[in-house]
């Protein structure tokens, strides 16, 4: 089983730990065990995070089929697995926001924004009816997800 190895500084401006880094790595992996370990070097301090993890799994790749069937988006298997992740983040995003999803993004725009591979907040612009408003909110952390994904891939 494969593992990667993160070590993340402490940020003083944000007084904490970014696992930015970590959280997209995660993002196309299926992830079986993390462990974490704090320390201090040169009276810095940082955590090292081990995340042991696997390829997604055929079974997982069905699943994704599965549960995006009913849309007509024209996804290929692995383009359904992002799907997913992607309305896993507004989900989540939008319970953070106490807002719902569709305000965030609706399903047509995050499946036109793979299709797109929109890897740019210029490529967001020719996403039809997700606006300036929405790109300035949300369109960073979306590209990383989409850029991740096919980068790893």
């Amino acid at each position: 089983m494969p593992i990667r190895i993160f070590t993340i500084p402490f940020q003083d401006e944000t007084q904490t730990f970014h696992d930015d880094l970590v959280q997209q790595f995660c993002l196309n992996k299926r992830v079986h065990k993390i462990e974490t370990k704090f320390f201090v070097r040169n009276h810095e301090p940082y955590w090292t995070v081990a995340v042991h993890y696997g390829v997604i799994l055929e079974e997982e790749r069905k699943n994704a089929e599965t549960k995006v069937k009913d849309t007509n988006f024209g996804l290929d298997e692995q383009q359904k697995v992002l799907f997913l992740r992607l309305k896993q983040w507004r989900s989540e995003e939008g319970q953070k926001q106490g807002l719902p999803v569709y305000i965030l993004a609706t399903n047509a725009h995050l499946a036109e924004m793979i299709l797109q591979k929109c890897t740019t907040l210029e490529s967001l612009k020719l996403v039809k009816g997700f606006g300036k408003s929405r790109i300035e909110k949300y369109g960073k952390a979306l590209i990383a997800m989409i850029q991740t994904f096919y980068t790893a891939s």
